[in-house]
Parts: structure tokens; sequence; C-alpha cells
């Protein structure tokens, strides 16, 4: 028997109380019922077992008579063995850390994306249409343009010509290019060159609307083509004199 349950013992045996004949049976009938349905083991706890003990020991050591304490005595050794050596420690719980994950990263400076910068829009480019033609519309002329009419052509000059400058004498030279069609007619007329006066280019502009010509052939084919030429108008005062169309030449394309 533990030393501390001799040194109990011995102190309960100096209590003197007067018990109830039917109390220690009792008491023994319980304790024995108790140990036959078991005893729970409780939470791990340093002494736990040892301290209960000691106080039911004392509890009936107060109430109890000398004829009852040699019983619980032997009942404690039995509770003793059956709960088996020393009490079991508990682990000590480990700390939580309450810190969020990833917090640090929310410190961090911010990353900036740059956007890619906006691309122009391009511009519609025209494809130009394929060439319909064949290998004959580049062959060379057999005959380029010639005017119709040069005394009608000279009529047409002195109609356009502006009755101001015929009164000052004013003339000059007027080179003109023309695309003449296939018909003979003009289609599109410039100045290639200008007189130095802007009303005698007009008149020049004018009356080359009103032109004819022999159309240029390609294989004994009419073609049109662009004609270049100098319209030479010279005045007196008060006269209506004009030396008219120079040679026909063909024109470059403008």
């Amino acid at each position: 028997m533990p030393a501390d349950l001799l040194e109990l013992h011995r102190e309960l045996e100096t209590i003197d109380i007067h018990e109830r004949p039917s109390f220690g049976p009792e008491l023994r009938a319980e304790l024995e019922d108790a140990a036959r349905r078991g005893w729970t083991r409780p939470r791990p706890r340093a002494r736990v077992p040892m301290l209960m003990a000691a106080s039911i020991v004392l509890l009936c050591g107060l109430i109890a008579a000398p004829s009852a304490r040699a019983s619980i005595v032997e009942l404690l050794g039995a509770v003793q063995t059956r709960l088996g050596g020393a009490p079991e420690v508990a682990p000590r719980p480990v700390p939580v850390s309450l810190e969020p994950p990833g917090s640090t990263d929310l410190e961090q400076d911010p990353v900036f994306i740059p956007l890619a910068a906006a691309q122009p829009e391009a511009e519609p480019v025209e494809t130009p249409a394929p060439w319909s033609g064949t290998l004959a519309d580049l062959a060379p002329y057999d005959a380029y343009p010639s005017l119709l009419d040069r005394d009608g052509v000279d009529d047409l000059v002195r109609w356009f010509y502006p009755d101001r400058l015929e009164r000052q004498g004013v003339g000059g030279v007027v080179r003109l290019i023309l695309w003449v069609e296939a018909d003979g007619s003009v289609a599109d007329r410039q100045v290639a060159r200008t007189s130095g006066n802007a009303a005698l280019d007009a008149a020049a502009l004018r009356a080359a609307e009103h032109f004819r010509f022999t159309p240029a052939r390609r294989r004994g084919q009419p073609v049109g083509t662009w004609v270049e030429f100098d319209v030479n108008v010279q005045a007196a005062p008060g006269s209506r004199t004009l030396s008219g169309i120079e040679s026909v030449q063909p024109g470059r394309i403008p």
C-alpha cells in the first residue's frame, strides 16, 4: 500500500465516530456495484484519481465506523490498481497564428502593366484595276492625229479671242495638250505651257473643245491618244489678223 494511503489510514483510525449498524454494508455494496459497472477514465490531469480517492476516503472517514475503514482501504487499493498507474498528461495545444496567409503580399508595391499603344487605322489602299488590254495596245502607232479644216480652226480661235485683247493688240503662244478619241473628237484639254495671259489661255482652251482630228491608228485601227501643239495668236490694234495653229505633235501624258 502506498505511503500516503497508510498515513491516511492511521489518521482515520484516530477518529471515533458512532455509526448506524447498516451504514458499512450499504457503502460497501454501492462501491462494489460501481466497480462492477466499470470506472470511466477521467481526462488526463495530474493526480486527479489520487485526489478523488482521498476526498472519498476523507468523507467516509468522517461518517464511517471502524468496521468499515478496512473495507474502504481495500477498495481504494483496487481502484488505484484499476486506474493503471500514473495519469497521462495531455499534450499542450499548438499555438495558431491569426495572421491571414499571404498578408505580406498585400504590402508589395503595385505592378503597372502598360497597355499596348493604339495602332492608327490604316487608310484603305485603292488597288488599281488589272489591265484588260492586249499587246496590240502597246504597239507603235501607224499614224498620229492631224487637224481637220485648219481654216475652220482659225475661225474658232478668232471667235473665242476676247475683243478687249484684240483692241489692245495682246497676243501670245499657248501650248495645249489634248486627248483625241478614236472618233477624232477632243475628250480632254489642258494648258501645257501658258502664254502669260490667263484670258488668252482660257480662249484657246474653249476653242480647242471644238477641234476635230483624224484619229491615230495602230495596226490599221483608230485609237485614242494624246497630242500637243501651239496656238499662236498675233494681233495688231483694231486688226483681226491671226496666225492660228502650229504643227500637231504626239503628246506626252500629262
